[in-house]
């Protein structure tokens, strides 16, 4: 089914139909990259969430030990630096490796 789109005085043919979404789901292709994709999430979240709330909890119950000098600067700098970079590194190369994946799923 195509319907007409102008533009200007120009009209184009546009494919307006949907795809079989319950069939993607069902697909080997989309199943696997479910499968991938939460087997990266679950340890990572797991990671950070440690992390995280480890840092947190030396900032409240340990600020002597934050305050630690380590290669110039304090320990919990050092560590609020590394959970940003954690964010900056992970958050690209999961959305990059899960856009070639999706890529793969729409074209089969």
């Amino acid at each position: 089914m195509f319907s007409q789109v102008r533009v200007g005085n120009a009209a184009k043919n546009m494919e307006t139909t949907q795809p079989d979404w319950r069939a993607v789901e069902r697909s080997p292709e989309f199943r696997e990259l479910v499968r991938r994709r939460k087997a990266f999430l679950v340890p990572i979240t797991i990671f950070w969430a440690t992390f995280f709330l480890t840092y947190l909890l030396l900032a409240a119950l340990a600020p002597e030990l934050m305050g630690e000098r380590v290669l110039g600067v304090s320990l919990g700098f050092l560590l609020s630096v590394a959970q940003v970079l954690m964010t900056w590194l992970v958050g690209p190369r999961s959305s990059r490796s899960d856009a070639t994946r999706c890529s793969a799923v729409g074209s089969a």
